[in-house]
């Protein structure tokens, strides 16, 4: 299980194309691009964009942080963008739902190694699985998925940790399943999850407190069934 819990933790990450760090630098009268390769509402975009709000008083000058979205690729777009085309002056840093997995497997969406960028910091979050209630014969309890029939498991793109961890534990306890992966978002597969599309998902607290829980648990639709927490040692 421990080695479960380091695979299916994703982390949000803080990077910057570039060697120097942005504390070695003045930034004054000037704006930093904070690109995020995920979509506005999903989990990455609300970390992203708080961290926005307080990042500029921790850089020599203060500059004005502008937020950009560059969704696509299971996050790829925003990552390749980051090494490929944008400035090379410290002018823009990604915050990244990053994927190593890409990088492990050689994944051909990923055009730019992680290793290629300096690393400024990391944001790791719990991760919460929730199911729809009515899935045969119906689920009360987490216990219930166990007795669950063949259902459906949302997930982002088919190598992202997201769908690896989904594989995971769903294989580990025996029921039977579809994975369908390819949303663009973590909003996207809850709005699934709603319209039965799909039964079974699972996303960082930062997604399933401002939308799932409204939306999905408050209402009876679905339960949580259990959560992968961070890995201390």
């Amino acid at each position: 299980m421990k080695m479960l819990k380091y695979v299916s933790v994703g982390v949000a990450s803080l990077a910057i194309n570039m060697s120097p760090a942005l504390a070695e630098m003045n930034y004054e009268g000037r704006d930093i691009t904070l690109l995020i390769n995920f979509g506005a509402g999903g989990s990455t975009d609300i970390e992203g964009r708080l961290i926005a709000q307080h990042l500029g008083q921790y850089i020599p000058g203060n500059p004005n942080i502008i937020v950009q979205n560059m969704p696509g690729g299971g996050g790829n777009i925003g990552s390749n963008y980051l090494g490929m085309s944008a400035a090379n002056d410290g002018t823009v840093v990604g915050f990244f739902t990053w994927n190593p997995i890409d990088q492990i497997i050689d994944a051909p969406g990923l055009l730019v190694p992680y290793s290629d960028f300096t690393f400024l910091a990391g944001m790791p979050q719990p991760t919460v699985f929730y199911m729809r209630a009515d899935v045969a014969p119906g689920l009360e309890t987490p216990y219930d998925l166990l007795n669950a029939e063949h259902f459906r498991a949302g997930s982002l793109s088919p190598t992202i940790h997201q769908s690896v961890r989904t594989r995971l534990a769903l294989d580990l306890l025996e029921v039977p399943y579809t994975l369908v992966s390819g949303y663009a978002g973590l909003t996207e597969i809850a709005t699934a999850v709603m319209q039965n599309e799909v039964q079974l998902s699972n996303g960082s607290l930062a997604s399933y407190r401002p939308t799932v829980e409204p939306l999905l648990i408050e209402p009876g639709i679905a339960i949580p069934l259990f959560h992968f927490d961070i890995e201390r040692d």
